[in-house]
């Protein structure tokens, strides 16, 4: 035990803390799974959750990680972690910061479970990212793009309108059906289902995208 990490001197009030990490990460993806199967998760974040996870092993992996049990899941480990996506592999400021959010998150899950007494990465601070620079196109460009997808792309072209004018959201409007557009009220609904919030909600339709829908 004492060749795979154990430490006699740390004080655990809980057996669970001497829990294999291997078997904590397999819970975890169980988890993760069945969140999504229920619709608790939504299908692109439980993705990316196991992604991270991915992630998380390839480092323990590479950098030859002594992890065996629970509790080692401590600030200094997510700290090595978070350096190793920033020097290793070169990520960005917000990425290393959504990994931070991420690892929060399983925090907590460990702590609920008693798993761990505290979450370490409270102690984490994010790092400043630099501003988003965004240009809106211009009206002469929108314009050339509307006559270049009207003739090569209309089923793009009525993407792009409803996005214009309706903000609803890309992966909320790949999962509308037909039923959810009511022509007579001008209207398209969101269902629950669907929803990044989880509420349904009901957003206006203007002449222009219901012509480019007939």
């Amino acid at each position: 035990r004492l060749m795979k990490g154990w430490n006699p001197f740390v004080a655990s009030d809980s057996t669970r803390h001497l829990t294999a990490f291997d078997d904590v990460l397999k819970k975890y993806r169980d988890y993760v799974s069945s969140m999504e199967a229920k619709g608790t998760l939504k299908q692109k974040t439980a993705y990316d959750y196991l992604s991270r996870v991915g992630t998380l092993e390839t480092y323990i992996s590479e950098c030859h990680v002594r992890i065996s049990f629970a509790y080692q899941f401590d600030r200094g480990f997510v700290v090595d972690f978070l350096d190793y996506l920033i020097m290793d592999k070169d990520v960005s400021a917000t990425t290393r910061n959504n990994y931070r959010t991420w690892l929060s998150t399983v925090g907590t899950w460990l702590v609920e479970r008693k798993y761990i007494s505290r979450n370490p990465v409270e102690d984490v601070h994010q790092l400043r990212e630099k501003e988003k620079k965004r240009e809106p196109l211009s009206a002469a460009a929108l314009a050339r793009m509307r006559e270049y997808l009207y003739n090569t792309d209309r089923h793009f072209l009525l993407a792009c309108m409803m996005e214009y004018y309706t903000f609803i959201r890309p992966d909320e409007m790949r999962h509308l059906r037909i039923g959810n557009v009511s022509v007579s009220r001008k209207e398209i609904t969101v269902p629950a289902d669907v929803a990044k919030n989880r509420k349904e909600r009901t957003v206006g339709l203007n002449q222009k995208v219901i012509l480019m829908m007939m």
